[in-house]
């Protein structure tokens, strides 16, 4: 396996699969912004107080999923490095 950081992005690390990575990354995109949009338009409709209340949810949510994700990535990292 060449020299490459544990924390370089999937499509360094094996490069074969780069398509593969891209296909996903721009799905997972695709995907974002049509449930925003699904979720935006049900909540203006409920009224302001409403899309303000979920949109503090939802801070809190993906707020809480960096922080789960970047704590598996640590110890992803430290089990490689061994």
């Amino acid at each position: 396996m060449p020299d490459t950081p544990a924390a370089a992005p999937a499509d360094r690390r094996r490069p074969q699969e780069a398509p593969l990575v891209v296909s996903l990354n721009s799905s997972g995109i695709y995907l974002g912004i049509g449930l925003g949009t699904v979720i935006g338009g049900l909540s203006l409709s409920s009224g302001l107080g409403l899309t303000y209340a979920l949109g503090a949810v939802l801070a809190v949510v993906a707020l809480a999923w960096l922080v789960v994700t970047a704590r598996a990535a640590d110890v992803r990292t430290t089990e490689e490095g061994r």
